[in-house]
C-alpha cells in the first residue's frame, strides 16, 4: 500500500479523534470495567486478562477512566452475574 506508520496514525486520529494507543487502552478499560461489574475475577486477574502489566497502573488507569478505584467501581454498580452468559466476558465491537 506503500503508505507510513505516521500516516495511519494520523488519519485514525483524524476520523476519531484519538490516537491507536489511546483507543486500544480505553477499549481495554471498557472490558476491564465489565469483567469487574460481572465477574468474580480479582483485580489482579482482570488487570493481566486486560492487557495491564501491574495491578497498580490498572488501579490508576480505572481511577482516572472512570473517577472510581476498581473496588469502588465494584460496590458501586454493584456485583451482577449474568444468567445467559459464560463467566467470560464477550469481546466489545464498536
Amino acid at each position: 500500500v506503500e503508505i507510513t506508520q505516521q500516516y495511519l496514525i494520523t488519519a485514525f486520529k483524524k476520523h476519531l479523534g484519538i490516537t491507536p494507543a489511546r483507543y486500544l487502552w480505553r477499549l481495554r478499560l471498557l472490558r476491564a470495567r465489565i469483567h469487574l461489574v460481572h465477574s468474580r475475577s480479582s483485580q489482579a486477574e482482570i488487570a493481566f486478562k486486560c492487557g495491564f502489566k501491574s495491578v497498580p497502573h490498572f488501579s490508576r488507569s480505572i481511577k482516572k477512566q472512570f473517577g472510581m478505584t476498581p473496588s469502588e467501581l465494584r460496590r458501586d454498580v454493584g456485583f451482577t452475574q449474568p444468567s445467559d452468559l459464560d463467566d467470560d466476558v464477550l469481546d466489545i465491537h464498536f
